[in-house]
């Protein structure tokens, strides 16, 4: 899967998930919005990290944007 240059920026984002990470977390999807800008969020469970991962991908879901843990969905989801 290809990456945006934001998600490439080699200066760390607090929270911000690995590549690797993401793609575990699209590959447990639970649930997936698009936004009215073309923007598709995905939550997927991480079982290593016992959390919900949202995924963010552009380009009507080829490239990832952006990913990390997303800790009021694991709460909503009763993980917490």
């Amino acid at each position: 899967m290809e990456t945006t240059p934001y998600f490439d920026d080699s200066r760390p984002k607090p929270g911000h998930m690995s590549r690797e990470i993401a793609l575990v977390a699209l590959a447990n999807e639970v649930e997936r919005r698009i936004q009215s800008n073309g923007l598709v969020k995905v939550w997927g469970w991480v079982e290593e990290l016992d959390v919900y991962v949202r995924v963010v991908l552009s380009d009507g879901g080829k490239t990832l944007h952006n990913a990390f843990m997303d800790s009021p969905y694991t709460k909503r989801r009763g993980r917490l």
